[in-house]
């Protein structure tokens, strides 16, 4: 039987997260007048953390997580899970502004902003778990 260590559930959780980053994204994507102008950008370097972070879990799963392809799957995930959370913020906070200065009363300028930050804090904690499980030890051992 063999045994895997808390980084690869972590590893696991944070896939997890990225995926339903994903989703919130384009939840958020879908409020009219509220679209991310650089959607195109932001659904590829989300396609290639979901890439990147499946990639690491099955590296990790096949060999450990102490192998060359799992560091640069996982640099790959952190790298472009850093960017989508950029590029997210970067519209969302343009948004901010205009509803805080001008249209407050505007429900489905609120509801696009709350879901594009929500979709950047699922980015920002996969990224952060995936930080910590790069220097986290393997621990896998065969029974």
């Amino acid at each position: 039987m063999l045994k895997k260590s808390l980084s690869f559930y972590l590893d696991i959780a944070s896939c997890a997260l990225v995926i339903a980053g994903f989703i919130v994204m384009l939840i958020s994507n879908t409020n009219l007048g509220f679209e991310f102008q650089n959607v195109g950008i932001i659904v590829l370097f989300a396609i290639l953390t979901i890439v990147g972070a499946g990639a690491n879990v099955f590296t990790d799963l096949k060999y450990g997580n102490h192998v060359l392809v799992s560091y640069i799957t996982k640099a790959v995930a952190i790298i472009s899970a850093m960017i989508v959370f950029a590029l997210i913020i970067e519209t969302r906070a343009v948004n901010a502004a205009n509803l805080f200065t001008w249209d407050s009363g505007n429900s489905v300028g609120l509801n696009a902003l709350y879901t594009g930050f929500a979709a950047a804090a699922l980015y920002l904690i996969a990224n952060i778990i995936f930080i910590v499980t790069g220097f986290l030890k393997d621990g896998q051992s065969e029974e």
